[in-house]
């Protein structure tokens, strides 16, 4: 009976449904630790002034180094679309919606 269970237990988890879910819970615990390191060496209302100055300083700096940005921007999105590929490629029910 048990062997049964571990097989349905197996087929749940490696739908895709449930892989999405356990991704996404995963990378909340992982942001939620990173956080509690960040609160510990900030302040709330620190955060708040850097928020502050992100928000004012990021469009003039963006404005000003557009192309070198767009540049490497692209760079990144094209490594992280091979990454996911080969990701899809090698994770059962982890394809597109549209395929």
């Amino acid at each position: 009976m048990t062997i049964v269970f571990k097989k349905t237990l197996m087929s749940v988890i490696l739908t895709g449904v449930c892989v999405c879910v356990c991704v996404c819970v995963c990378v909340f615990a992982v942001l939620m630790w990173l956080l509690t390191y960040v609160g510990a060496l900030f302040n709330g209302l620190t955060l708040l002034l850097l928020a502050v100055v992100c928000v004012f300083t990021v469009p003039l700096v963006y404005e000003k180094y557009q192309k070198q940005i767009d540049q490497y921007l692209g760079l990144v999105r094209t490594q992280v679309n091979s990454v996911m590929t080969k990701l899809r490629e090698k994770v059962p029910g982890a394809k597109r919606k549209g395929e």
